[in-house]
């Protein structure tokens, strides 16, 4: 490998993970070069175009590509052995969450040219638990040495992504060989110490994590069903167990919609497959309970229509989550496709939705304007929580409308609405 005082970074995996890492470290003064999958895909990048919404990314990147620390290539023979080679793929999942790992070792294979004795190699890609070990396995009968390989369990977390890269909430390495920390640390340079572990611990630390927030998430919607039962307001109960300082107010404990995305589920699904002595643990219950949840809203959205005689629904919010751009995986769109045959009319709305990647259902109708959705049906349906949707309707209130909000937020606004219901409130319709 050729030294030089500039240290070399090549990135594969150009999502979300990979973009974010790629403009931060070449705006570092790194030297980045992202690795493409075709032609196309390297001249919309070395144009600027970013392909995921992310405050900050694509100003980032364009600094970047404009100043020479940053370029985007195809994978060729050609290049130079870099200093790091980091494998940051977004791993694919299917309707059921279950994760494909096809793409991540394809691209192991096709650069392991690279790999050289004082190459280090990082990944980031969410797999299942030994996953790397078996990586390393695999290069060794290839390269007949084992390489230096890390697994960062990073948590950029859309919306608050650049800012989470530079500091990572959780400073962890898992190391194969222990002596490499120093070179990964000159990776983040603010953060002041790493806790270091095994490759498959930091595997199953990146696992926990995103599990222990899809228990927060099952159990907020479950106390919320329970809270149906008893009359009770599950929103109000759930904001108030928060203020235990065991507890706190940053864990998604509060009732809404079931996780959806991918990310979590990816995880859960994960973990569940993992041998224990319980075949009926609590782990292995989540998915399901999270998939209950989501049919549960769903007939309760149907059971609104029917007693009101309602034939117009609307949908406000088709994304996953807030602060983002993408429909992977997003529940919404499993409550269209869930009441498609109960309504003559179904309309959406996002703030989003010029940006859009993937393609809509043709029978959802698409808004630009939240007003004239408004205007056109006779249900609404808050099925993400944007502070733009939240807005209006606190400005326009409801008028004769029927609205279902599942998050609870506007409680406090139209708890005394005659159409107004939340999951968990005591006017829920179970």
């Amino acid at each position: 490998m050729i030294e030089t005082l500039v240290k070399t970074i090549y990135v594969k995996g150009m999502w979300h993970q990979g973009l974010v890492a790629a403009a931060v470290w070449a705006s570092d003064g790194f030297q980045v070069v992202g690795l493409c999958d075709s032609i196309q895909e390297v001249e919309s990048l070395n144009a600027g175009h970013v392909p995921v919404l992310e405050p900050g990314l694509q100003e980032l990147l364009i600094e970047s590509l404009n100043s020479g620390t940053l370029s985007f290539q195809i994978i060729s023979d050609t290049l130079p052995v870099p200093d790091y080679l980091c494998f940051m793929h977004d791993t694919e999942v299917d309707d059921d969450d279950r994760v494909s790992t096809e793409k991540f070792f394809h691209d192991i294979e096709a650069l392991k040219s690279f790999i050289e004795t004082d190459v280090q190699v990082l990944i980031t890609s969410q797999l299942p638990p030994s996953t790397c070990d078996n990586v390393l396995e695999n290069l060794y009968r290839s390269l007949n040495f084992y390489p230096n390989l890390a697994y960062m369990p990073e948590n950029l977390r859309l919306g608050k992504a650049i800012e989470r890269f530079r500091n990572p909430p959780l400073p962890v390495f898992g190391l194969n060989k222990p002596e490499t920390l120093g070179k990964l640390a000159t990776l983040f340079p603010n953060t002041p110490k790493f806790e270091t572990c095994s490759l498959v611990e930091a595997e199953l630390l990146k696992s926990s994590l995103n599990v222990f927030l899809a228990i927060s998430v099952t159990f907020g919607n479950e106390i919320s069903e329970i809270c149906d039962s008893f009359g009770a307001d599950g929103s109000k109960v759930m904001r108030l167990l928060r203020l235990e300082s065991r507890i706190g107010n940053q864990l998604p404990f509060l009732p809404g919609m079931p996780f959806s995305g991918g990310t979590l589920g990816r995880d859960v699904r994960n973990l569940e497959q993992a041998p224990t002595s319980n075949p009926n643990g609590l782990i292995k219950s989540i998915w399901k309970s999270n998939h209950h949840r989501g049919n549960y809203l769903i007939e309760v959205i149907r059971e609104t229509g029917r007693k009101n005689s309602l034939k117009k629904i609307g949908l406000l919010g088709l994304t996953y989550k807030t602060d983002t751009s993408t429909l992977r995986r997003s529940y919404p769109l499993e409550v269209f496709s869930g009441v498609h045959s109960d309504f003559d009319f179904i309309g959406g709305f996002d703030p989003m939705s010029s940006v859009f990647k993937e393609d809509l259902p043709k029978a959802l109708a698409l808004f630009e304007s939240i007003d004239d959705l408004f205007n056109e049906v006779e249900l609404l349906v808050i099925t993400t929580p944007w502070t733009e949707i939240i807005d209006f309707l606190n400005h326009s209130g409801l008028g004769s409308k029927h609205l279902i909000d599942p998050f609870g937020v506007l409680a406090l606004s139209f708890q005394n609405e005659p159409n107004y219901y939340h999951f968990g409130g005591q006017r829920s319709l179970k």
